[in-house]
């Protein structure tokens, strides 16, 4: 088996093709095709049939036609020719929907899908009733069922021999049945996780895509918002009141770029996670093929067993009545010689069976059980760096488009008139300023403030003699503005929070103890992030902040 992975999806690739990640890649030039689908109907029964053509391994052309019953014959009959050796897997069944034009395609691709992977095994491709299965016609199917379903032991591990001898190596075989038990053990319980992580992936997959659609929505809502209210704040303010920053185009082009996959690319997880699956279900298969044939030789065994104690029980009838001996010796004559052929022939098959299942089980050691895992390795490998890839592209460009945001926001701020709120006073917290506005109200910020911060403005107040924005005696909405309002920042705070998306030349953020703005910058060398609002230059002592204002006046 090989893990080699075709890389060849792009990032526009349609549903159909994105299913295809973790496919097995085509190792063999011989080409083979499954097309031209057709469905009949005969009496009651309606069913698809399908072309199948190319080359086969001696390269003879064939096509013909082929039921979907016809590949699960094919499959069936290279496991019993082939026990403990992977035969690939068919599409799965359907109940609803089988002669639909999109399940019909769906189920083309996988068929074909199949024929490659045998083709990629030469023991399989090469096998007599696999080339016998390809040149024959509709006509002929049911006769070369029933001459290989009679198929004798002796030919089947002649066959067998010939063609997996090569791949044999006798390093392992000491521990084989230990190892085996193993494979065993490990098929069973990856199995269940891998299903598990299955279903996460598609429930995932799922929400993502409901998710992208959401964001298509939210997009359109915000731009109706944004227009709403620039037509409201135009018509009534003439535009003196800038309106609420429009979150519509960031949205829009994070929609847009999701728009190739909706699901984030999780489909490429989800498609591996199925495919291994289903290749699970056949190597499991593979190792059942490789039981039932030890149950029929110990069947063969037992039957031979039963056959000598018939014979003996025969024989020893003879000892009887001498006249009624004499009458029934040519019966008994033939029925011995009958007995011992059958049992010669069951001792015959039971000896070719005990060859066949050593065989069977070296190649399932030392070739099937390692590649099975390695193959699977290698192909996880290669998706997981292609999704991980695709993850970086997707959250580089979600970057992009808030980084874009912010700079075309803050580029407005610093070009428009709207007026700016004050900074909060110490002990204030910041959902203060998002409170409906008391102004409108007629009262003073005193009047909603706790006792604890109107003494902590009082003494901020006292020690730097001046007064303070929404204290007694200064209301709120005035225009005034006091001549410095660093007096009210405290080293001892070492928090400043002013909301301003630059710096001010007064301070704003931690002083000397260096601590940076909650809702700006972090500390500078004198002083810390954000400044003063009211003053919209480029800091001159700290760094510029990053917050948002939205004026609420």
């Amino acid at each position: 088996m090989s893990g080699l992975f075709e890389h060849s999806h792009e990032e526009g690739d349609d549903d159909e093709s994105r299913q295809k990640w973790g496919e097995e890649a085509q190792q063999t030039e011989r080409s083979v095709r499954v097309s031209d689908p057709e469905t009949r109907s005969s009496g009651l029964n309606k069913f698809t049939t399908y072309v199948v053509s190319g080359k086969t391994a001696t390269g003879s052309d064939f096509s013909s036609r082929k039921r979907y019953s016809d590949f699960e014959w094919i499959q069936k009959a290279l496991n019993n020719c082939f026990p403990g050796t992977f035969v690939p897997p068919l599409p799965k069944k359907q109940t609803m929907g089988r002669f639909e034009d999109a399940f019909i395609e769906r189920r083309r691709q996988r068929l074909e899908e199949f024929l490659h992977r045998v083709f990629n095994r030469p023991y399989l491709a090469s096998s007599q009733v696999f080339c016998a299965w390809l040149t024959r016609n509709e006509s002929g199917m049911e006769e070369l069922k029933r001459t290989f379903d009679k198929r004798p032991f002796t030919n089947c591990l002649s066959e067998f021999r010939q063609s997996l001898q090569p791949y044999i190596r006798s390093e392992l075989l000491g521990s084989a049945k230990e190892r085996l038990q193993q494979f065993r053990c490990f098929l069973g319980t990856h199995q269940a996780v891998l299903q598990k992580l299955y279903k996460a992936l598609a429930r995932l997959s799922a929400n993502n895509v409901a998710a992208t659609a959401v964001i298509g929505e939210i997009h359109e809502k915000m731009n109706e918002l944004h227009e709403g209210e620039t037509k409201f704040l135009t018509e009534a303010y003439e535009l003196k009141q800038a309106p609420r920053a429009n979150l519509g185009e960031p949205f829009f082009r994070l929609h847009q770029g999701l728009k190739d996959s909706p699901c984030s690319h999780v489909d490429l997880l989800v498609s591996v996670a199925a495919r291994e699956l289903d290749d699970i279900g056949c190597m499991q298969e593979a190792v059942r093929q490789y039981d039932r044939l030890i149950a029929n030789v110990c069947n063969l065994k037992a039957q031979a067993e039963s056959q000598g104690k018939e014979l003996d029980s025969v024989r020893s009838s003879e000892r009887g009545n001498m006249f009624a001996a004499l009458v029934q010796r040519k019966g008994k004559e033939e029925q011995i010689d009958s007995i011992e052929k059958n049992i010669g022939k069951l001792k015959e098959d039971a000896l070719t069976g005990d060859e066949w299942a050593a065989l069977a089980r070296a190649v399932l050691v030392t070739k099937e059980m390692p590649e099975f895992v390695i193959e699977k390795v290698r192909t996880y490998q290669d998706v997981m760096l292609e999704f991980s890839h695709r993850q970086q592209a997707l959250h580089l460009q979600a970057g992009d488009v808030w980084r874009q945001f912010l700079r075309d926001f803050h580029e407005a701020s610093q070009n428009t008139n709207a007026p700016i709120p004050p900074p909060l006073p110490p002990g204030v917290v910041g959902t203060e300023r998002f409170r409906p506005s008391t102004d409108a109200l007629g009262g003073t910020m005193d009047d909603f403030l706790t006792a604890q911060q109107r003494a902590s403005m009082s003494a901020a107040a006292a020690a730097s003699g001046g007064g303070v924005p929404g204290a007694p005696g200064y209301p709120l909405g005035s225009e005034e503005e006091p001549e410095d309002l660093s007096s009210i920042w405290t080293e001892e705070a070492g928090q400043g929070r002013g909301f301003s998306s630059s710096g001010g030349d007064r301070g704003g953020g931690g002083g000397s103890a260096g601590g940076g703005s909650r809702r700006g910058s972090r500390s500078g060398s004198r002083g810390g992030g954000g400044g003063n609002p009211l003053n919209r230059g480029p800091s001159q002592e700290g760094g510029g902040g990053h917050e948002m204002a939205f004026p609420l006046h």
